[in-house]
C-alpha cells in the first residue's frame, strides 16, 4: 500500500504542473483544446455534487488530512486514458472527473486569483458554455439548465464552492483562473442594450415652421405676413394681383395639412417652391424693394433647412415661353440684378432706400443654389453667367467694396461646380438682336474676356486697401484656381488670356515688397503678417501652376515684355521672384511663416531659370547672397556695438 501511494502522490505531483500564461490568457478566445484539459479537483467537485445534489444543503465541514495508508475518496485511483493518448505525457492525458468535497465556506486564495469571486447563481454560465467555445460543454462537466438549478437547491453549494481556491498543495494541473472565469460569466451574462428609438422627422411640420415663423434681417414682422399685406393691388394689374393672391392662398393650404406622409411632404415642396416663386416675379414688377428681399431670405432659408427644397425650386418654369424655358427663380435674379443694381453707387450709398438688403438677400440665394445641389441640376445655374449684362453688373468698379466681395465670392462658388466652367469663361448672350447680328460678325476674342479683365483689374489695384479688398482678392486667386483644376480647356483659357499672368505678378510684387521692406502695420501684428504671407505663397502656387501646369507651356518671358497695360513687369518679375528664391525671410517674421516662405523657394527658382538664365542669374543669385552677408554683419556689429556700451556703462 505505501509503494502504491507513492506512485499515485508521483502522479498528482506530475500533474500538478501549470500551463504557461501564453496559452491561459488566449484560452478563451481560441476556443476549447484539441484534447480535453485536466480539471481541477474544486471543478470536479461541482460535477460530483451536482449529480449527488439532495433536498437540503450539507453542512460546512473542513477536509481532514489523510493519514498514511488511508486513501481519501477524492484520491482513488484513476482511470487508464483512452487508447488515442495512451502513449502522451500524464498531464497531457484525459482523466475522468472524480468527486471531491466541496467547501461551502469562503477561504481567502492565495495570489492573483483571490481578487476574483464568481456570483452565488450564475446558471447563465452552464447554459451558454457551447455557445462562447463552439462546440462541447463548458469545463467538460454535464450542462444544466436554469431551471434545473432553480428546482435543485443543492446547487448553491456547488456554485459556492466554486469561488473558493483550494490549498495549494492540491492544485490541479491546467487550473483555470478565476479572473478568466469571471470573464467566462461577464461574456455569458446575457445583456440586453437599451437602444433609444427615434420618430422619423416630421418634415411637413419643418417646412410649415420654417415659413410661418421666419423674420427678414430688416423686418419686424413674420414674412408670410409681411407678403400677404403686402400693397401690391396699386402699382400691378388686376391678373397679376389675383395671381398674387392664389399664390398666397396656396401657400395658406399647405401650411394647414397636418399629413406625416412622405408624398405630401413633395407636395408641399413643389407648391412652396412654385407659389414663392410667382410671388417674387409679382414683387419685382411691383418694384417692391423690403418684400422682395423678405422672400430671397425666406428661399435662402428653406434650402438651408428643408431638404432637397432647392431641387424643387429650380425647374420651376414659365410655361408661357414654351417648353425650354429657363427657370423661372433665375429669370427674376438676373433682371434684378440688370435694372436694380445699377442705381448702387459707392458715393452715395446711403441714398439707397432697401437696395443693400436686397443684394445681400439676391447674392446669398445665389449662394444658397450652388450649395448641395445635385450634380445633374448644374446646369440650371449656367443661366447666372451667360445672362446679358449681369457679370458685368455685378464687377462695376464703380460698386461699393462690399458689394464687390460678395459678388466675387458668388463667382467663386459658380466655379465650384465643374460643369460650369464654360458658361463663366465665354461671353454672356447678346442683349438685343441688333447686338446678336453684331457678334455673328466678329470673332470673338477669347483672351479679352470683360468679367475675366476686370478680375484681374481689381486684383492688381493697389488703391484698394482694407480687410474686404484683401478678401476679395484671395477670392479672386481662389476662383482662378478653382478654373484651372476643372478642365484642360479652361486652364488653356486662363494661360491664353492678356490679364490673369500680368495681373498675379503685379499682386506678388506688392505682397513681398510690403514684407520684406518691414512694413510697421505688418511688424506690429502678427497675425496679418501670418495671412500676407499666406497669400503670397498662395499666388506664386497658383503662378507656378498656370506656367507648368498647361499643356503647352508659354514663352514666359515673352509674355512679360508685350504686355502693355501693365508697365515695367520684367523688372517685377526680377525683383519678386529672385527675392523668393534666394533671400533670407525678414527677422521680425516667426519661425512657422519662415518655413513657409521657404518651402515655397524652389517654385520660384523653376520660374525664374524661365525667364532669367545663365550670368544673369547668376548676378541675382550673387545680389542676394552678399545682401544675406552684409545684414549677418550687420547683426554682428549691432550687438558688437552693445555689447561695448554695457561694458563702458558698468565701468
Amino acid at each position: 500500500m505505501k509503494t502504491e501511494f507513492t506512485f499515485k502522490q508521483h502522479e498528482a505531483e506530475t500533474a500538478n504542473r501549470k500551463v504557461p500564461w501564453s496559452v491561459r490568457s488566449n484560452r478563451i478566445g481560441r476556443g476549447p483544446e484539441p484534447t480535453p484539459v485536466p480539471i481541477s479537483s474544486q471543478m470536479r467537485a461541482w460535477n460530483q455534487n451536482i449529480s449527488n445534489a439532495g433536498p437540503s444543503r450539507a453542512e460546512p465541514q473542513s477536509p481532514r488530512r489523510p493519514r498514511f495508508g488511508d486513501i481519501s475518496r477524492n484520491e482513488r485511483a484513476r482511470k487508464p486514458p483512452p487508447p488515442e493518448n495512451k502513449n502522451m505525457p500524464s498531464g497531457f492525458q484525459t482523466t475522468t472527473n472524480p468527486s471531491s468535497p466541496t467547501r461551502s465556506q469562503n477561504v481567502k486564495g492565495k495570489g492573483k486569483a483571490s481578487a476574483f469571486s464568481i456570483p452565488a447563481r450564475p446558471p447563465t454560465i452552464f447554459e451558454s458554455g457551447s455557445q462562447i467555445f463552439g462546440g462541447g460543454s463548458l469545463f467538460n462537466a454535464p450542462v444544466r439548465s436554469s431551471q434545473e438549478a432553480v428546482d435543485n437547491p443543492a446547487l448553491d453549494d456547488t456554485i459556492m464552492g466554486a469561488s473558493q481556491i483550494i490549498d495549494q498543495n492540491h492544485v490541479a494541473p491546467a487550473d483555470i483562473e478565476m479572473a478568466d472565469v469571471a470573464n467566462i460569466a461577464y461574456l455569458a451574462t446575457p445583456f440586453e442594450e437599451e437602444i433609444e428609438e427615434f420618430e422619423p422627422r416630421n418634415w411637413n411640420i419643418v417646412l410649415r415652421r420654417s415659413i410661418l415663423t421666419h423674420i427678414a434681417p430688416d423686418q419686424k414682422s413674420f414674412t408670410f405676413q409681411v407678403l400677404v399685406g403686402a400693397p401690391i393691388t396699386t402699382s400691378i394689374s388686376s391678373q397679376s394681383a389675383e395671381l398674387y393672391q392664389s399664390s398666397c392662398g396656396q401657400l395658406l393650404n399647405i401650411l394647414s395639412q397636418t399629413s406625416h406622409d412622405d408624398r405630401d411632404f413633395r407636395y408641399s415642396l413643389g407648391v412652396a417652391s412654385q407659389s414663392l416663386a410667382q410671388i417674387a416675379r409679382i414683387l419685382a414688377i411691383a418694384d417692391l424693394i423690403s418684400e422682395l428681399s423678405a422672400v430671397f431670405n425666406l428661399l435662402t432659408h428653406l434650402i438651408y433647412t428643408v431638404p432637397n427644397f432647392h431641387p424643387y425650386l429650380l425647374p420651376v418654369c414659365d410655361l408661357s415661353q414654351g417648353k425650354d424655358a429657363p427657370s423661372l427663380i433665375l429669370q427674376i435674379l438676373c433682371e434684378v440684378i440688370r435694372h436694380k443694381f445699377v442705381a448702387i453707387k459707392a458715393d452715395h450709398e446711403n441714398d439707397m432706400s432697401g437696395l443693400p438688403s436686397l443684394v445681400r438677400a439676391l447674392l446669398g440665394l445665389i449662394e444658397a443654389m450652388c450649395w448641395n445641389l445635385p450634380n445633374d441640376l448644374e446646369d440650371w445655374l449656367a443661366f447666372i453667367p451667360r445672362s446679358p449684362l449681369v457679370l458685368t453688373t455685378l464687377l462695376d468698379t464703380a460698386r461699393p467694396q462690399w458689394m464687390l466681395l460678395r459678388s466675387v465670392r458668388v463667382l467663386l462658388w459658380l466655379s465650384t461646380r465643374h460643369s460650369l466652367f464654360r458658361s463663366l469663361l465665354s461671353f454672356p448672350a447678346a442683349e438685343t438682336s441688333n447686338q446678336e447680328q453684331e457678334k455673328e460678325t466678329e470673332i470673338p476674342d477669347i483672351t479679352r474676356l470683360p468679367h475675366i479683365e476686370t478680375l484681374c483689374s481689381l486684383l492688381a489695384d493697389t488703391e484698394r486697401k482694407g480687410a474686404e479688398a484683401e478678401s476679395m482678392r484671395n477670392f479672386i486667386l481662389s476662383f482662378f484656381a478653382m478654373l484651372c483644376v476643372s478642365h484642360t480647356d479652361a486652364h488653356t483659357i486662363l494661360v491664353e488670356s492678356r490679364a490673369v499672368i500680368p495681373s498675379l505678378l503685379v499682386y506678388m510684387t506688392r505682397l513681398s515688397t510690403t514684407l520684406w521692406e518691414d512694413d510697421e502695420v505688418l511688424m506690429a501684428s502678427p497675425s496679418l503678417a501670418s495671412s500676407w504671407i499666406s497669400s503670397l505663397n498662395q499666388s506664386l502656387c497658383l503662378f507656378h501652376y498656370v506656367i507648368f501646369g498647361a499643356e503647352s507651356m508659354p514663352n514666359l518671358r515673352e509674355r512679360l515684355e508685350l504686355a502693355q497695360s501693365y508697365n515695367g513687369l520684367m523688372h517685377m518679375f526680377i525683383v519678386t521672384i529672385g527675392r523668393m528664391s534666394y533671400a533670407e525671410p525678414p527677422e521680425w517674421v516667426d519661425a512657422k511663416d519662415k518655413a513657409d516662405l521657404e518651402e515655397v523657394s524652389d517654385m520660384a527658382r523653376e520660374l525664374l531659370e524661365l525667364v532669367v538664365e545663365g550670368p544673369e542669374g547668376d548676378s541675382i543669385w550673387s545680389t542676394y547672397q552678399e545682401q544675406n552677408d552684409r545684414n549677418s554683419d550687420i547683426a554682428i556689429d549691432d550687438d558688437e556695438e552693445e555689447a561695448r556700451k554695457l561694458v563702458n556703462d558698468g565701468v
